[in-house]
């Protein structure tokens, strides 16, 4: 094996612009000068001695290539796609085919190791981040719940390393503005902070054509505190002293958002209303460690608030047929232990406890306007009738149902809290049976319990009318008004417990190159689909009505016989996802690190595996098990370091694809005809995607030795980099009958170093490609979401 990797490197070393160069080299400097505040609580050594595919994003990967949202970052990972479409509430997100659109994420989100445990958090404005890690595949031994796809950890700046930094920046076609600043500073040598503000807003790119004016634009705004002691000053090496972390982040957002289009209308947006999403987002941890010689003990504490507001004319058409408002109050309070081997030796081990309840409080009414009334409920009403007074035209009698209101509400009061408990450990054995060969075996019991308290009705006031012909004239018999109310009042409770394995061998050709194997069980929560509620009621309404007419007139249940309510846990209740993921990887490294590589296939064998879908009626979205699925694929991803005319040029490349199918689910009937889609691509799932980014900068710094502060205004570099993106194909339902073919996108930025001020002008989408981000189905129409068009923007930042 050593041999073999001997000879690609010895190939690779021929390629041209790679010379390797002495360890002193500028181009390996990119590590130096940072401070590890510690390493990661729950895993000893580096990321790239992990047994698992990851990606790692830096901090001049982030700036160059624009992040400044989670979804940016989606862009240039394998297997990652998170579409862009809907709100800040709507953070679907997917790896390696397993992913959602609402309620329970299949991955993870950390924040300077404290865990973000609603998805309507993960996509917020990045403040001070400056490295993202993406790891792939099930996470659940170490971080459990909800990490069945893998795991996105982000880490911010660091206080210690000092300094201001003021940006403002714009763009073209949204009209987008904002500005952010952030300030460390030292108050004695182990004490530190930072405090940071933004604010940014847009007037959209889309328009309304009904309501004429813009239907995407938004404001946010926010800040961040954060409070460091750090004994040990900083040291990698940390055997003794404490460390105490301390941060609290406030961000509010009022976007407008769900400005789908009818795909017969030719991308015209004609919403009666416009739809919006309004949110606050409160993150406060506390990170405590003390390490001693042989054991470092981690507790990390964590409280989130979000309080948010969403409106959706659900129709998307200028009809008042129905509309969706929702309101979330969530406090979710963490704690975490963790003990672990400090340094490696020949057992390293990890263990620790985990708590987390989260209160839900959700009030969602739907709102039927006129033409719902008809279309959604009277229809249904004289449907019912239809065939009574098929039997009793002979007579010359007739029957008639007419719900006189105007408009209807549907209320819904749900409280939704989760408690979930965990115990689980980690050990790994280094050099088993021969040098170089390496265990890692982990284990995690995990108990959930669930709850859901439930008040959901609605009131309607409707006219019974019996009329019997009276030569050629109708007689009316009864004539009722008649006001009748249906509701859904209760609990539901559900406990899982789960056992979460997980064994790897790797073998360490060096210490900087390595392949490895492993298996994983990943677990996803179950939940509630409280916006099935409106599909019951309406079903229960028009029943609850002929029992109101029954009890006026009893007669009726002879020719128009009493239906049952459907019950509330078979419509709203889904269960847990469980995977098992098989994967064989690499790590390498060549050419004195000028080249990385990281290469994995994967197999994943899904059951129950979740699936968000419209009710038939669409009235609501729900979650649904889809039985069975597999997926199988491969991730590859290569970052190079090189001179080209004695500048530095870097390029990154990477590239995902995963084939993703169900083997069993079948989606039950409607309208007579049965689906099963045993063998279709499970929707979300790009088949393909890649990424490629190159940068090469043009130094002007004539000090041979490199020590040029920063602190002067005057040109000390500028670069030029330019990146490709693309996904597909992208199958949007089960049945596989309409997808997004793979599509690319071009970007490309010109930075200029002045020292203090760097100035970057940037474009994306620069040929214009069009796209669907996102497409839905829903009361028998297709919907879907506009791209994002081509975009110009200038950002500029000051330091000091």
């Amino acid at each position: 094996m050593k041999r073999l990797l001997l000879y690609i490197a010895t190939a690779l070393a021929a390629a041209p612009c790679l010379a390797e160069t002495s360890e002193s080299d500028s181009l390996r400097a990119y590590t130096i000068g940072e401070i590890v505040i510690a390493s990661d609580p729950k895993t000893t050594g580096a990321l790239s001695e992990q047994p698992f595919s990851y990606s790692e994003l830096k901090a001049d990967d982030i700036e160059q290539l624009g992040i400044r949202t989670v979804k940016d970052a989606a862009l240039f990972v394998p297997n990652l796609f998170m579409p862009d479409y809907g709100s800040k509430l709507t953070s679907a997100i997917y790896i390696r085919g397993i992913g959602s659109r609402i309620n329970t994420p299949a991955v993870g989100l950390y924040v300077d190791d404290a865990a973000y445990t609603d998805k309507s958090a993960f996509d917020f404005d990045f403040l001070g981040v400056e490295r993202i890690e993406v790891l792939r595949g099930p996470q659940s031994t170490l971080y459990g719940r909800n990490a069945m796809g893998g795991l996105i950890k982000m880490y911010t700046r660091n206080p210690q390393l000092g300094g201001t930094e003021i940006k403002i920046g714009g763009s073209t076609r949204d009209y987008g503005r904002y500005l952010q600043f952030l300030t460390s500073h030292s108050v004695t040598p182990k004490t530190s902070y930072s405090l940071g503000g933004f604010y940014k807003a847009n007037e959209g790119y889309n328009r309304n054509s009904y309501l004429d004016r813009r239907s995407n634009g938004g404001e946010s705004g926010g800040g961040k505190f954060r409070w460091l002691y750090d004994s040990n000053e900083g040291s990698k090496v940390r055997n003794s002293g404490l460390l105490v972390d301390f941060q609290t982040s406030l961000e509010y957002s009022n976007e407008d958002g769900y400005d789908y289009y009818e795909e017969v209308r030719s991308k015209e947006i004609v919403s009666g209303e416009l739809g919006n999403y309004r949110r606050t987002l409160l993150n406060t941890s506390l990170k405590i460690e003390a390490p001693t010689e042989d054991v470092i003990f981690t507790s990390v504490t964590n409280y989130q608030h979000i309080n948010d507001r969403m409106f959706m004319d659900q129709d998307f058409s200028p009809a008042s047929i129905f509309t969706l408002e929702q309101r979330q109050r969530s406090h979710s309070i963490a704690e975490e232990f963790v003990m672990k081997s400090n340094g490696k030796k020949k057992v390293d081990w990890t263990a620790g406890a985990y708590f987390m309840y989260q209160s839900l409080n959700t009030n969602a009414p739907v709102v039927f306007g006129a033409d719902g009334i008809q279309s959604l409920i009277q229809s249904g009403i004289d449907r019912g009738f239809a065939a009574a007074n098929a039997a009793m035209n002979p007579m010359g009698m007739s029957l008639a149902m007419n719900v006189t209101d105007e408009r209807m509400a549907v209320g819904g009061d749900f409280d939704t809290p989760v408690l979930n408990t965990a115990a689980f450990g980690q050990i790994k054995v280094n050099d088993l049976f021969i040098e170089g060969l390496d265990l890692t075996a982990g284990l995690r019991l995990d108990y959930e319990h669930t709850k859901m308290k439930y008040n959901s009705g609605a009131t309607s006031n409707f006219n019974f009318l019996m009329t019997r012909n009276v030569q050629g004239r109708p007689i009316p018999l009864y004539n009722y008004d008649l006001t009748t109310d249906s509701r859904y009042t209760g609990t539901i409770k559900k406990d899982y417990t789960q056992l979460l394995p997980k064994v790897a061998l790797a073998y360490n050709i060096d210490r900087h190159n390595m392949v490895y194997a492993s298996v994983s069980k990943g677990f996803r929560s179950g939940g509630y689909n409280i916006q099935m509620f409106s599909d019951l009621i309406q079903t229960s309404l028009q029943n609850d009505m002929m029992r109101t007419l029954a009890e006026k007139m009893p007669m009726v249940s002879n020719f128009m016989p009493l239906k049952d309510n459907p019950s509330a846990d078979s419509t709203t209740v889904f269960k847990p996802e469980i995977s098992w993921n098989y994967e064989v990887g690499t790590h390498l490294t060549f050419l004195n690190g000028h080249l990385t590589t990281d290469a994995a296939v994967f197999f994943v064998d899904t059951r129950d595996q979740q699936i968000a879908r419209y009710a038939a009626s669409g009235l609501g979205r729900q979650m649904v098990n889809a039985g069975h699925s597999q997926s199988y694929g491969a991730e590859v991803s290569a970052t190079a370091f090189m001179h080209l005319f004695n500048n530095p040029l870097t390029v990154n490349a990477s590239y995902g694809y995963t084939h993703a199918t169900f083997k069993n689910y079948d989606g039950g009937q409607s309208k007579g005809e049965s689906y099963v889609y045993d063998d279709n691509y499970v929707p979300f799932a790009p088949l393909h995607n890649f990424a490629i980014a190159a940068d090469y900068t043009i130094n002007f710094n004539d000090n041979p030795n490199g020590n040029d502060n920063g602190d002067s205004f005057r040109m000390r570099s500028i670069s030029f980099g330019a990146n490709l993106t693309g996904a597909g194909r992208i199958y949007w339902t089960e049945k596989n009958d309409v997808s997004q073919p793979f599509y690319a996108l071009l970007g490309a930025h010109i930075t200029a170093d002045l020292g203090i001020i760097r100035l970057n002008v940037w474009g994306k989408n620069l040929t214009q490609t069009d796209y669907v981000p996102f497409y839905f189905e829903s009361m028998g129409k297709g919907f879907a979401q506009t791209c994002r068009p081509m975009q110009m923007g200038v950002d500029l930042s000051v330091r000091f």
